[in-house]
């Protein structure tokens, strides 16, 4: 259980709220000018960069996996991205307006959805776009990078583990992992886990409730003192009833 990795809350609401209309993937759209000369599959080219970089970027080797009957967030597994399907190529229809072409087909691969048995995370290189200044190559790059994966700080780090400053990229030193990787988790392995959260979650509720029953007396008495001042008379109003109840069954 110790190997799994948990989804938190925030994260897997992203999961729960998605659809096509509103998808909870990150889209950016790159355009690159490639070095004068610069010959072959751009696609082929990063395709090949990628595999070199995915030991330094943990969140694009990792998958969900859903617990049973959803009763707790799901968690993240190992898994092996196969890049032929997570790093794509498209090319454009015809010559025209780059700027217009480029809008019309991110605006429909924008709400297709990541496959959600793979890592939530798609490239796509877009071919055919007219030569650039002096006429340079030019490639465009669509990507996809899921909230639940990736946030703000995750995508720095990202970013900065597959893009450089110079020209010829330094090599990326190994560094050995003594991690075991689990790919799948057994029945029981999910229900120990399913179980070991809720006995979590409970236990910081109950850490969490000595300060709450303060709060509540505190409101408590802060609401019947008012209602004392304003009206003259000692008020039994629902709020202070409740408020009441509430730090009773907390004492409790």
């Amino acid at each position: 259980i110790r190997r799994m990795k948990r989804l938190s809350g925030l994260d897997a609401t992203f999961l729960h709220l998605e659809t096509p209309e509103m998808p909870m993937h990150v889209g950016a759209l790159h355009l690159f000018e490639l070095p004068a000369g610069s010959r072959g599959s751009f696609v082929n080219t990063l395709r090949k960069h990628m595999a070199e970089r995915l030991p330094a970027a943990p969140a694009l080797r990792r998958r969900l996996w859903q617990m049973p009957l959803n009763v707790t967030n799901p968690v993240w597994l190992d898994a092996v991205p196969d890049l032929k399907q997570h790093i794509v190529e498209i090319k454009l229809a015809r010559k025209g307006n780059d700027t217009a072409q480029l809008e019309a087909l991110v605006g429909q691969l924008h709400p297709k959805l990541l496959d959600r048995s793979r890592p939530l995370w798609k490239f796509h290189v877009i071919e055919g776009l007219s030569p650039g200044e002096g006429g340079t190559r030019r490639v465009a790059l669509y990507t996809q990078l899921h909230h639940a994966a990736v946030d703000g700080q995750a995508a720095v780090a990202l970013a900065n583990a597959i893009l450089d400053l110079s020209p010829k990229p330094p090599p990326l030193a190994a560094r050995s992992s003594g991690r075991i990787k689990q790919f799948e988790l057994g029945l029981v392995e999910m229900i120990s886990g399913a179980i070991g959260s809720e006995v979590q979650q409970i236990t910081q509720l109950i850490r969490a409730l000595p300060g709450a029953v303060g709060s509540l007396s505190s409101a408590a008495t802060q609401v019947a003192s008012r209602s004392q001042l304003v009206t003259g008379r000692k008020r039994s109003g629902s709020l202070g009833l409740g408020l009441v109840v509430a730090v009773v069954v907390a004492r409790a």
